[in-house]
């Protein structure tokens, strides 16, 4: 589990968590990102929960979790959203939390 709760987090790098190859949970809540790039969580292939709720993200680039192969449960509520475009090809998700979002 890495957590990140809480950090002031603008932005995310595109290759931060590229050498986290077997995490199976991040908790990127109550932070300050506006932006999911397509790349950032590129080689998280065993990530099985995604939190980035209580941002302020207003977009999500095309197909930002489309290598999330074993992902189960994505967080994406309190957020800004102005639209949601194709987030990826899940297999096995069971969950995306979007309630309280403003469209």
């Amino acid at each position: 589990i890495l957590d990140l709760k809480n950090n002031f987090i603008k932005y995310i790098e595109s290759d931060v968590f590229s050498t986290l190859i077997f995490l199976k949970k991040i908790d990127l809540s109550e932070n300050k990102l506006e932006i999911i790039e397509k790349k950032i969580f590129l080689d998280l292939i065993n990530l099985i929960d995604l939190n980035l709720s209580s941002n302020r993200i207003r977009f999500i680039e095309n197909m930002a979790f489309e290598n999330l192969k074993n992902i189960k449960n994505i967080y994406l509520d309190k957020n800004s959203f102005s639209n949601l475009r194709r987030l990826g090809n899940f297999h096995d998700i069971k969950n995306i939390y979007l309630p309280t979002n403003i469209f």
